[in-house]
Parts: structure tokens; sequence; C-alpha cells
């Protein structure tokens, strides 16, 4: 932290307490990712630079204004303003989904690519690999590498390579008869795959030939990495591939009309991912590729994945035309460009696996291929171009500072430098960062009536300490806190929620953490996460915490048991009634009436009681 001794308690903290030691509800804290130059602008930026509108003055009577004549159409009116009909666009919904699915297809083939490169670099593979070469050969290549020589000549590192290639072609034609070494239990498995393919040289896997490469060059002790070129679903979309998408989503079957089939049975099949090797030149100190396919540099991304299980980027070393053609299919061209680099979500995920601890050499390679990039000829070009920039090209909140060099010109343009390229804000959008604006600067740009600035007239806030137990509030009585460096010196932020209730308990001054605004509709809300209380008071809130939420346990574990004391009692006296029940009624007849057998024949009293007198009255004398 940058300012006095604030704590953020919950999360981590300047005197190395760990997230464990705290007694606080880890699902609420907040974790704050603090950007020190410019980024793309958050959406909670699109409403803060809207022009207000105009104050409308309305009579002073209650009388209405006259309107004229109003006229009320119920229903759609179908005909298009000005007799043209609007331009068919790809949706946003649709736009995120082809996103989506281009990184978990991407996700998908570099973990493909990882776990074949893990079977041929097995002790088991590089033994029966080491088994195919010949015993003379094995000699030759590690009689060059003896350690005890001091340089290692360029011609007997290009013929160990060139012996070894003509032995591994000489074993893939040589197809084996015998049957597969493998087990049984192996023959659905990628690695009994594979081992079968070593015993027999019969296969269709694609993988199948750079792995066993792979595996006699790793055994030989060569430098490999096994390299992947693969093709996710491109990002550019039609308006067919979005109506498409949109049907997908109405319709859980991925059901759709008979235009959009029509669409789904022109469209080309998606190319398949191709393999190759990559061999380490100590001498050249560079990369050698063995059997590239000529489709190679046609691809969007290519992988390398080493001995030790780290996968790089190596995109650029084989592709044609890098800037201004396969840039535009990975994610780097829709994705957040900060002025620090492009920290993008594919170079965050590849340095998970070790690919951002390249070798200084390989990343010299890169860089030059990147400055060798030639300037477009083309004014389209510029926009997408990760290098140079025009003017025209800029969005409403950038501009150019320097304006120098001014690297050249095009069709009288002049074409700047990507990385002179600054992001301005407005006063609220960098109080939001931390910052705000010194002193009476000029605005460096003014769009619709708002005044925007760059981080050049900026410098950062300082909070005032806290005083005597006191945390400093705005003027809405709250704290801002934006960023982790607008934490007052002296205070903690906490992120419970029951800190709030316990403080008012034991009269510890907590004022409520703004950390953001949330915008509906073009109204912001502010976002409230926590609260800011002294330092002084950390041990005694955390200790109050502590026996609050035991309490709450128990509470919790008397209602429990209250609630179960309930169940089995009425679980009871429902047993005893129906015992009850049973005994009483059991030996009764249904309907509860006893009868007795009769001789045949005889009429019994009840009978003879129940048939009706005949009547005599009341009748005709014939």
């Amino acid at each position: 932290m940058d300012i006095g001794i604030g704590k953020r308690l919950g999360g981590g903290s300047d005197d190395g307490a760990s997230d464990s030691d705290l007694p606080f509800d880890t699902k609420r804290q907040r974790t704050y990712i603090y950007e020190e130059e410019d980024s793309d602008d958050d959406d909670d930026d699109m409403f803060e630079d809207v022009p207000l509108a105009p104050h409308l003055d309305y009579a002073s009577d209650d009388s209405m204004p006259d309107l004229g004549t109003v006229e009320i159409v119920i229903g759609e009116d179908e005909s298009p303003p000005d007799g043209k009909r609007p331009r068919a666009t790809v949706s946003r919904r649709a736009r995120s989904v082809r996103r989506h699915h281009h990184m978990a297809e991407l996700i998908c083939h570099a973990l493909v690519a990882r776990i074949l490169n893990d079977i041929c670099a097995k002790d088991e593979i590089l033994s029966l690999a080491l088994s195919l070469v010949p015993e003379a050969v094995v000699e030759m290549v590690w009689t060059h590498m003896v350690p005890s020589k001091q340089h290692i000549r360029r011609e007997w590192v290009a013929e160990d390579l060139q012996s070894l290639l003509s032995v591994f072609r000489d074993i893939v034609s040589r197809r084996s008869r015998e049957p597969s070494i493998a087990q049984p239990g192996e023959q659905e498995s990628v690695e009994g795959d594979f081992v079968r393919f070593i015993g027999t040289r019969r296969g269709t896997k694609p993988w199948h030939r750079p792995m066993l490469l792979a595996a006699i060059l790793r055994a030989m002790t060569f430098d490999v990495r096994l390299c992947m070129a693969v093709n996710p679903p491109s990002l550019r979309m039609t308006v067919a591939d979005g109506n498409e998408i949109e049907a997908a989503i109405r319709n859980l079957d991925i059901l759709v009309t008979s235009g959009i089939s029509t669409t789904q049975q022109t469209r080309k099949p998606a190319r398949q991912p191709v393999y190759w090797i990559e061999v380490f030149d100590p001498v050249g100190d560079k990369w050698i590729p063995i059997d590239t396919p000529k489709e190679a540099s046609t691809y969007a991304y290519v992988l390398a994945n080493t001995i030790s299980g780290a996968t790089f980027d190596v995109t650029r070393r084989y592709s044609k035309d890098y800037a201004y053609t396969t840039l535009k299919q990975r994610l780097e061209s829709v994705s957040t460009q900060t002025e620090r680099g492009a920290s993008t979500w594919w170079t965050r995920f590849l340095s998970r696996w070790g690919g951002d601890q390249d070798d200084a050499s390989e990343a010299n390679e890169m860089q030059q291929r990147a400055l060798e990039t030639a300037m477009p000829r083309r004014i389209a070009d510029f926009a997408q171009n990760p290098h140079y920039v025009l003017e025209r090209h800029l969005r409403q909140n950038q501009i150019i500072r320097p304006r120098n060099p001014i690297v050249g010109k095009i069709r009288g343009e002049s074409v700047f430098l990507r990385e002179n390229v600054c992001t301005l804000r407005s006063q609220m959008a960098w109080n939001r960062r931390g910052y705000r604006v010194i002193g009476s600067q000029a605005p460096a740009k003014t769009v619709n009536g708002s005044q925007l600035y760059g981080q050049w007239q900026t410098e950062r806030i300082v909070a005032p300490p806290v005083v005597d137990g006191v945390v400093p509030r705005n003027e809405y009585g709250r704290v801002d806190l934006f960023t982790p460096s607008m934490l007052p010196a002296g205070s903690a932020h906490v992120c419970d929620a029951h800190a709030k209730r316990i403080c008012r308990e034991l009269g510890i001054d907590a004022v409520d953490a703004v950390v953001g605004f949330a915008f509906r509709r073009g109204v912001a809300t502010p976002t409230i996460d926590g609260i800011v209380i002294p330092e002084t008071a950390i041990d005694l809130l955390r200790d109050a915490l502590q026996n609050d939420r035991q309490a709450q346990q128990e509470r919790k574990r008397a209602n429990m048991e209250a609630r179960a004391v309930r169940n089995w009692r009425r679980l009871v006296k429902a047993l005893r009634v129906h015992a009850e029940v049973e005994a009483e009624f059991s030996k009764r007849k249904p309907s509860g009436i006893t009868f007795e057998e009769q001789a045949p024949g005889t009429e019994s009293e009840s009978e003879s009681e129940s048939e009706p007198e005949a009547d005599t009255q009341g009748g005709f004398i014939l």
C-alpha cells in the first residue's frame, strides 16, 4: 500500500496476516485490481460523459400547453422511415456466444496438445523410441555431445539431425506386421494407441509421426518442442452466423429455419489441427522447424510445448502476415488493449503454463519480426495495426501525445506510433481510478460538452488520515474506496455482513465504503461493499465477530434441536393415535352391525316389521 498504514480487514494486510488467520467470510471479500496506466473504458463510464438535456421551462399556471392535434397509433408501424429498411446486424449476444465458443475450443485444443506432449516425454515412451534407433547412430550422436568438448561445430549439429531424420523416415516406412505391444486395456487410450503405433508403425492420427520424432530426438538429448497449429471458430461473423446462433439460443435442440440450414450446408468444414516439431540449435541459438506443414502459416494460433510442460505462443514465427491477417482472427483483435501492452485473456492463460517465461533469444526474435512488419499500404489496415495508427482511427476519448515522431505519410495523412496514443477521461472517471485533476488544468479535449483530461494532468488521491478514532467522510457520509490507495491512513476495510451491526453495538466508528457505481437506465447508484473502521479497533472487532459467529451457530443448533424434538413429538403422537384407532376398530365389521344366521324359510322380525301395512283407507268401492 502506497499511503500510510491502511489495511483491509478480511484480505491481505501489511503485517503479513493471511486470509486464513482472519475470522471473516471470504465470500464477501472483494479483490481490487488496480491499473497503473489507462485501459479501455469500463461499462460504468458509458453514461458519465453524456450531456444533460436542456431544462424545459413550463408555464407557471396549471393549464396544459397547446399541443395541437394528437394522433395515437395502436400497433406496429411496418413502414420504415424514409422508405429505408434498417440494416441487419449481428447482435451483441451472438458475438458473445461466438467469442466464448472461440475461447472454449482454443482451451480444449491447448489441453490436447499438452496431453500429447506429456505422453511423448515419458521415460517409457523415450525408451521405446530409443530402441528403434540403430546403435551406430546413437554412438555417433552421443560422441558429438561429449561434455569435455568446449565447442560443438555447426556441421555436427546439422549432421546429427540429418542422420536422425533419415533413421526416422526409414523407421516409419518399415511397417511391422507384429501384433501390438500395448496391453489390451490400453487400446482405447491415447497413450495405448501411440504405443501400438510405435510397435507397428500403423496409425491414422495426425500426431503419431510428430510425437514419435519428438520422442526419438528427446531420447537423444535434443531440446524438442511439439508444435500444434489450430483455427478456432472465426470471430468475424456474418448476419447469417448471428441468426444461426440466435436460433440455437432460442431452441435448445439447435433447430434452425430453412434459410439458416442452407447456410449451414454451404459452410466450409473447420480445418483440423496440424502437428510438427521444433529443435533448438545451441550453436545458432535458434529453433529449427522440422516437417512443418505448408498450411501452418494460415492458422491463427501456433502453440509449442516443451518437455518440461511449458506452452508458448509462436504464431509470429510461422505466420506470413501476422499484423494484418492473422491478428484479426485472434482474441487480441477484440480484447482489452492497454497502454502497457497486450494484456489479453490469452496471454494471461498462457502465463499459467509458463508461457511468459520464454528465453531472451526467442523474445528478441519475435520482437524483431514485429519491428520488421511493413507499414500498411491501405488506410483500412491501420485500424487494427499494433504498431502504427492514423488520427482518423482514434476514439473520441483518445489523442496522440507526443505527436512526434511522424513515421510516415499515406495520401497526405500523417502516420504515428500506436504507443503514443493516450486515453482521456473525465474528472469523475479519474476519481474512480484513484486520481484527481491537478489544480485548474485545461481539459486536453472536449467532447459533446464533456471535459476530458489525460493522466499527465492528474495526481493520486490521498485521503485524510484517521484522527482520534474518527474515520474521515465525504459529503455524503461515506468513504470513497475505488482503489486500495484511497483507503485512509490508519484505517481498515472490513467486508462482513454483520460488521456494521457489531460496530454499532461496540461504539466503533464505522463508515460505509463505496467501491464503485452501478449504472441502470442512465442512473448511477453507489455500490457499497463493507465498512471502514479505525485500525486500532481491528482486534476488538475480530473477537466480537468470532463470538457473534459462535453465538449464531449455537442458536442455529438449538433451533435444529427444537425442530427435531417437535417433529419427533408429532411422529410419536401420530403413531399413538394410529395404534388406538387400530385397537378400537379392528374387531368390528365394516358397517358396525353384527349379523346372525337364520333358518331358511323363516322371516326375521325386523323384516316383518319393515313391510308396510296395506292401505285400506282412501280407496274406491267397486
